[in-house]
């Protein structure tokens, strides 16, 4: 998964600007880590700590989404990665930051 996300990333030649991922796609969140890359992970797979720990050092807007009732949430690592908390202000500036209309960065 990772070579993968990693090859698509470096095809965009610099202008990828966010990550998606759902379930088994959120074992490329090291990629987002290294990379400081935003990222929304939709139905993460909590239980690999491999994915704990990514997620654990990843420094750009991360949002998780995911709930008890999935198999693979697990509440005691989403209560470590304190993502129960961050999830919307994370979310919200993510919004503010990443989508404002091209107009306002440029100034005008």
């Amino acid at each position: 998964m990772e070579r993968q996300t990693v090859e698509a990333i470096d095809a965009e030649e610099g202008s990828c600007r966010l990550l998606v991922g759902k379930s088994l796609g959120s074992f490329a969140c090291g990629v987002a880590a290294e990379r400081s890359l935003p990222a929304a992970w939709l139905t993460r797979v909590l239980t690999s700590s491999h994915i704990v720990h990514a997620l654990q050092q990843s420094t750009a807007s991360t949002p998780l989404v995911g709930g008890s009732a999935d198999r693979l949430w697990d509440a005691q690592a989403a209560h470590s990665l304190d993502a129960l908390r961050q999830v919307m202000s994370r979310f919200e500036q993510f919004l503010r930051k990443e989508l404002e209309p091209t107009r306002s960065r440029s100034g005008g």
